[in-house]
């Protein structure tokens, strides 16, 4: 959607764009609520950096932000949701928080089409 530069011609905004992410989640209760997404523009591929989204006391430490970039600009887009274990596959894979919730993680890193 970044890439193609649907959300930039529909004006698509962060908290759609979450909604989107969430409605292709199987079993992610409450996902709309607690989906942190951060988008950036990267001025090259060198410049990636994967930022830990928990701090040292075990809380999640995300701030989200929305650049989707224009046509061919790097864009990074990392997406955490916390949420209770309901199967325990996902607690091998997964970071623990402080509050006992896992953290579900994903990123992706494209180049936009020149749109």
């Amino acid at each position: 959607m970044i890439r193609t530069g649907e959300v930039a011609s529909s004006k698509i905004s962060q908290a759609d764009f979450k909604a989107k992410i969430c409605d292709d989640m199987l079993l992610a209760f409450s996902c709309s609520s607690n989906l942190l997404v951060k988008v950036d523009i990267l001025s090259d591929l060198s410049s990636a950096t994967s930022a830990n989204p928990i701090n040292a006391s075990g809380n999640l430490a995300v701030t989200e932000t929305y650049n989707i970039g224009k046509g061919s600009d790097f864009v990074l887009v990392q997406a955490f949701l916390p949420w209770d274990a309901v199967v325990n596959f996902f607690t091998f894979s997964s970071n623990k928080m402080a509050d006992g919730r896992y953290l579900l993680g994903s990123s992706v890193l494209f180049r936009n089409e020149p749109f």
